[in-house]
């Protein structure tokens, strides 16, 4: 058995283990924790669904919070004024999402954007949707949307927390397999091309526009499912929350911290940072937790510049070089 199989095996059992841990959590846990953790789950999803684009594409993508605000609102709008369950209306914010970003995409693409300006480009979309959702009464304006509670399976409305819990975990579970399956197929190669020399990858033959509008396709459809899974675990939406750059600058700092573009960066990111933040912001003060994040992400960035997953794999590698045979 070779040296990379043998640390293939060896993290996938420390997966596993991890995996068993977090199912048997939730008897041990308070209310708040349960539901803060399906808060973590939600966000490993999220990241690693930007992750996609912004990781292995490596690209600064900011279109995330319209992808988030799309699934969030649809479903909700459809769901208070027509009666339409989550589950169809999760759907349909999806398609709206993965056509925004089809066609932002296409547009900045198509122009051959420096990196720098397509992601401002992107910070610019980002806010207009924000407004958008400020103004127009159908989103609720400025004061939101209330969902009113009425639990079912229909409704993706639980009588327990514990629910949210292990449905934001399956979700989670979920996006980091698929993120593996990508990055050992065409377009994971492909995009880790992309990312080092858009140039040379276009004189070989990939086309750079198609696989980047693909990988942004996906990264728009999962992004606006976790936006309806969101609206009706807090049964709450407003521009602030659903269409929030803050959230997509949290999902870049937990790739940072993880490493961008690996399978596991965002996880580990997102597993470290969320949970230190909530027990500093429960316990201590409410905004220090962002203090906490900064000093964090500045620290490992100076000792591990390609993030905690690279530093750990290496760490690995050479333990194993340096053991006897």
């Amino acid at each position: 058995m070779g040296e990379n199989s043998r640390t293939d095996i060896k993290i996938y059992l420390g997966l596993l283990v991890l995996l068993i841990v977090l199912l048997l959590l939730p008897t041990r846990l308070s209310i708040t924790w349960t539901r803060t953790f399906a808060m973590v789950f939600l966000f490993i999803y999220w990241a690693s669904a930007w992750n996609i684009i912004g990781g292995m594409a490596g690209e600064i993508n900011f279109l995330h919070p319209i992808f988030i605000g799309a699934g969030a609102y649809s479903s909700t709008v459809l769901y208070i004024n027509f009666g339409v369950s989550p589950w169809v209306g999760m759907f349909l914010g999806a398609a709206i999402a993965v056509v925004l970003g089809l066609v932002i995409g296409w547009i900045c693409y198509r122009s051959g954007l420096p990196h720098l300006s397509f992601a401002l480009i992107c910070l610019g979309f980002s806010h207009i949707g924000e407004i958008i959702a400020l103004e127009w009464d159908l989103l609720g304006g400025s004061r939101g949307l209330v969902i009113r509670p009425a639990p079912g399976l229909a409704n993706m409305q639980f009588e327990t927390i514990s629910t949210y819990y292990y449905m934001g975990l399956g979700m989670a579970v979920l996006m980091v397999g698929i993120c593996h399956w990508i990055s050992r197929n065409k377009l994971g190669y492909y995009l880790k091309a992309i990312k080092h020399n858009e140039t040379a990858s276009a004189a070989i033959g990939i086309d750079t526009v198609r696989y980047r509008l693909l990988a942004l396709a996906v990264s728009a459809f999962f992004c606006a499912l976790g936006g309806t899974f969101y609206a009706q675990l807090v049964l709450y939406i407003d521009p602030h929350s659903a269409v929030s750059i803050t959230t997509v600058i949290s999902m870049i700092l937990f790739c940072a911290i993880g490493g961008f573009g690996t399978v596991l960066g965002p996880v580990v990111g997102t597993l470290i940072l969320m949970p230190i933040g909530e027990v500093v912001r429960l316990y201590v003060m409410t905004g220090f937790h962002l203090i906490i994040y900064g000093v964090l992400v500045i620290v490992v960035i100076l000792l591990s510049p390609h993030g905690l997953v690279p530093w750990f794999q290496s760490r690995m590698k050479k333990t194993q070089e340096e053991s006897p045979a």
